[in-house]
């Protein structure tokens, strides 16, 4: 984990970064010969995805709250006039190429749009496909668009969106029945009425304790008044979810500390593993 302060600190140096990173960009593209040029510009932006998806999606991704939702500069997605008139040349299997390229990068948890579109420009550039990386973010929404890929962010913003593979970690659950006696009634009653995330870090993390702490007692409510009916792994991992599902934006160590206390609720099931549901909702990038 990083301090706020130190994140912070680093945060605002990548971004100064990749302003002057910036900078260079008119003057790549005013080099006369191709092939030089070319090497620049595939050499600068593994620089900038490696800034995007390595250094600075980390510190996001700790603190959400470095991340806003008005983003300054003109959208990853737009498309200049020379590059327009690139992607018009494009055949439907060079499209359809560009997609199965994005597609094989993205997995089950969350990953930048901007590591996804960094990384299928520079392979496409080694098979010598010209493409503009504007193209590849362009691409990315319409797989969102057609349900391809689930999203959250700015999609317009390559850093600041990322883009995941649909999937109900459910389907994954290895169903199996619960012992669910007076003792384990006791205890469920127990967790619900006992303080929650006591160790969470932080200057003053009293509204995201109560946050927090507030979903995970709606969620002992419902498993209290459901498991004898309901005595399976199966059942409560759905309530799980439901709860996972609210906590996702929250940042690095409030989601640690509810992954926790979920754990503290399946030792009390008797419930050995969640069969990667935690990890899902609660892992990084």
């Amino acid at each position: 984990m990083i301090e706020r302060e130190t994140a912070a600190t680093l945060y605002e140096i990548y971004e100064r970064a990749l302003r002057t990173l910036g900078e260079a960009e008119p003057l790549i593209q005013d080099i006369g010969d191709e092939t030089t040029r070319l090497a620049f510009v595939s050499a600068q932006m593994r620089v900038v995805a490696d800034i995007l998806s390595k250094l600075r999606a980390p510190l996001v991704m700790q603190y959400r709250d470095f991340d806003t939702e008005v983003h300054e500069g003109p959208p990853d997605t737009l498309l200049e006039p020379d590059e327009q008139e690139l992607v018009d040349k494009l055949t439907p299997a060079q499209v359809q190429r560009i997609d199965e390229i994005l597609l094989s990068d993205c997995v089950s948890h969350w990953r930048k749009v901007a590591r996804v579109a960094g990384k299928a420009w520079i392979q496409l550039s080694d098979e010598s496909t010209e493409v503009p990386l504007a193209f590849c973010a362009q691409r990315v929404k319409a797989l969102v668009a057609s349900g391809q890929l689930q999203a959250q962010g700015n999609l317009d913003h390559i850093g600041f969106s990322e883009v995941r593979l649909p999937y109900d970690p459910l389907a994954d659950i290895d169903d199996e029945s619960l012992t669910v006696d007076e003792k384990v009634m006791q205890e469920l009653s127990a967790f619900r009425h006992r303080a929650k995330l006591i160790d969470l870090p932080g200057v003053d993390p009293t509204a995201e304790r109560e946050r927090l702490s507030g979903i995970l007692n709606s969620l002992a409510d419902t498993v209290l008044e459901g498991i004898e009916t309901n005595p399976t792994k199966l059942w409560v991992m759905g309530q799980f979810q439901r709860s996972l599902v609210l906590v996702e934006q929250e940042d690095t160590e409030g989601r640690e500390h509810f992954g926790t206390e979920l754990e503290s609720l399946m030792d009390i099931l008797g419930i050995e593993s969640s069969d990667g549901l935690l990890a899902f909702y609660l892992g990084g990038l």
